[in-house]
């Protein structure tokens, strides 16, 4: 009996989640948590305090979870620890730029259309950064416009563009 998880490396015939749908999934699931927490950047509350590290740790999660999910575990530490490192600080940077930034509270960070522009740009990113085909693309953006969605819905400001 092997140590490994099925998905993790080694035969992967006999996988509870298929490799391609694992990295979609996970990358979806962080982008909705994400993408729900988000339009709150245009507030004076202390949630968009942890917006940059929460855009730094969401850079990372594309290349990480495809790397892991191929079974290279070591190439992952690697990652975290070289060029993963820088990826974190810049994006965790730029995201308290983005602070700066003077934005109307329920303004463009409110609006239906900034969901749909957020879902393309999470989709493009993991896109080229891990290396996904279109299925797992579209996963990825439906996951993205969801939780920027939900967001908005409860707000009740969905519908307004």
């Amino acid at each position: 009996m092997s140590a490994s998880l099925p998905w993790i490396g080694g035969d992967r015939s006999g996988a509870l989640i298929p490799p391609n749908i694992l990295v979609a999934i996970s990358i979806g699931a962080f982008s909705l948590v994400f993408g729900s927490l988000l339009p709150d950047l245009d507030g004076r509350g202390r949630i968009r305090w942890i917006i940059g590290p929460m855009l730094g740790a969401m850079a990372l999660v594309p290349p990480l979870s495809s790397l892991m999910v191929r079974g290279d575990i070591s190439g992952s530490l690697f990652y975290l620890g070289g060029e993963g490192a820088v990826i974190f600080l810049s994006m965790s940077v730029l995201g308290y730029m983005a602070i700066l930034v003077p934005l109307k509270h329920r303004g463009i960070m409110h609006r239906g259309s900034t969901s749909f522009v957020f879902a393309m740009a999470v989709g493009a990113y993991s896109l080229f950064s891990a290396g996904l085909d279109m299925p797992q693309f579209a996963v990825v953006c439906l996951m993205a416009f969801t939780g920027y969605a939900w967001h908005l819905a409860l707000d009740g400001s969905l519908l307004k563009g």
